[in-house]
């Protein structure tokens, strides 16, 4: 798996950083759009209180409270099954990341760029219920266009920097380990999540590109 989050590794000096830290990329305060001040009205409707913090940290607590109140059970997610699987057979569990790498990489998105996409995640949340059954469905069916379109479109489409830092960088950092341990003996099961996989410069493009024939199991 990709992160040591489904083991709840995450320091508290780190989450401090997530909910309050600006983005070191950032040097004077961000103004928030009246459209973003508006959204904010969202928040109390899936069940989370209105908390200061970075546009892309406040877009994941909202998107994960948004998701259980849609009914979605975080106990039941694949990172968690994964990793309940793989201890029960005694196999070695490793990370392509830490969570401190994770929670760096989204202090350090620029928060102008990310209020775009702020607004964006927050608009969605008007029919979440018909987004995220859409979502499931394009999952289940292996439907990668329209994959592509509800889960990396808006993020690229609004904040072209943090799609770089958020998804193609870390695919191109995982391929160069997946590439190593292809080098290596022994059998390994890879799980990252399906935006990883889908689209321009995924993990399947770029291990293409290295030569190695990827092969679609449905």
């Amino acid at each position: 798996v990709t992160a040591e989050t489904g083991q709840g590794v995450i320091p508290v000096s780190l989450a401090d950083d997530a909910r309050a830290t600006p983005s070191p990329s950032v040097e004077r305060p961000v103004p928030v759009p009246p459209t973003t001040k508006a959204a904010i009205g969202h928040r109390p409707a899936v069940g989370i209180p209105v908390i200061m913090a970075p546009p892309a940290a406040a877009a994941v607590s909202l998107a994960a409270a948004a998701m259980q109140s849609a009914g979605f059970d975080p106990a039941s997610g694949v990172e968690r099954v994964v990793i309940k699987r793989a201890t029960s057979q005694s196999d070695r569990i490793e990370y392509f990341e830490t969570a401190e790498e994770q929670i760096k990489i989204l202090a350090g998105l620029d928060d102008e760029e990310m209020l775009a996409n702020f607004d964006v995640t927050v608009e969605q949340f008007d029919d979440f219920k018909a987004l995220t059954e859409g979502m499931l469905a394009s999952w289940k069916a292996g439907d990668l266009d329209a994959l592509e379109a509800d889960i990396l479109a808006p993020l690229r489409d609004t904040s072209p920097a943090a799609f770089r830092d958020l998804i193609v960088a870390r695919n191109e950092n995982w391929v160069a380990k997946i590439a190593a341990i292809m080098e290596g003996e022994g059998d390994y099961f890879i799980a990252v999540g399906a935006g990883h996989l889908v689209g321009e410069d995924s993990v399947v493009d770029l291990l293409g590109e290295r030569g190695f024939t990827v092969e679609r199991v449905q």
